[in-house]
């Protein structure tokens, strides 16, 4: 017994791009050809446009709305991630994140925009591929909301910007690049991107505040030094700096992930 509610889904077979070390430093991604890249790529972002266009609410999917936190969308978000660095930070200090924090606390959009379901951690290390390379399912809900699509959109160009200029690797030929992406995502959804520097800096926001919980943790569990900074100097945190001009953590950067 697991003592715990739980869930079963069904097996569903493809491939993952990998985490750990991250797909673009080698394996199958990028040992496909450049067409076998693009149409990756471009399934993975055609399977997060259609989420943004499903009808959520005929779905029932208003149960991931948190009032709590205030109306949904961009207002809500910044309450939930404001609490929740308050949790990981576990009373250390983060002088990059919180100077970020403030500054989209100060510059966030004047309205929530359009409101659509997001997937939340959206990125193609989270989608399942076929062989032929279409996308078979799409994985890891844990960050699900209703706000302006651009949430999403944000998160995965930032995880992109992660994979490659965070840990020193090209962008697959086959990829789309930071533009071409946006302008892709407009034909495919119509959706105006009107504030995604705002966005894709809260996504770096927020895996910042992740990857602080997870250094949190191996300190306590003895799996890093006692001196051990990477809780607030990580790829994360110096992409974040460079994104913003904020605070920028001295000294080398350590990390959770490693190369090949």
């Amino acid at each position: 017994m697991l003592g715990a509610r739980f869930l079963v889904m069904e097996r569903v077979d493809g491939r993952i791009p990998a985490d750990d070390p991250p797909f673009t430093t080698g394996g199958w991604v990028v040992e496909l050809d450049p067409d076998g890249q693009a149409a990756l790529y471009a399934n993975g972002l055609e399977a997060m446009a259609a989420i943004h266009s499903t009808d959520w609410a005929a779905l029932g999917m208003g149960v991931v709305d948190r009032p709590e936190y205030g109306p949904a969308g961009i207002e809500q978000q910044l309450r939930y991630w404001e609490s929740t660095f308050e949790w990981a930070a576990d009373g250390r200090d983060n002088p990059t994140v919180a100077a970020a924090l403030a500054w989209v606390r100060d510059n966030r959009p004047p309205d929530r925009g359009l409101l659509a379901l997001n997937w939340g951690d959206a990125r193609v290390g989270n989608m399942i591929f076929s062989d032929d390379l279409s996308v078979a399912a799409v994985l890891d809900w844990e960050m699900v909301a209703l706000a302006n699509p651009e949430l999403d959109l944000g998160w995965w160009l930032f995880i992109t910007r992660y994979c490659t200029e965070g840990v020193g690797a090209p962008l697959p030929p086959g990829f789309l690049d930071r533009n071409a992406t946006i302008e892709r995502y407009h034909e495919l959804t119509g959706h105006n991107v009107g504030h995604i520097d705002y966005y894709e800096t809260f996504a770096a926001i927020r895996l910042a505040i992740l990857y602080h919980r997870a250094g949190v943790l191996m300190l306590k569990a003895g799996l890093v030094p006692a001196n051990s900074t990477m809780s607030v100097n990580n790829p994360i945190t110096q992409l974040l700096a460079r994104m913003g001009d904020f605070p920028r953590p001295a000294g080398e950067a350590q990390s959770l992930i490693g190369k090949r």
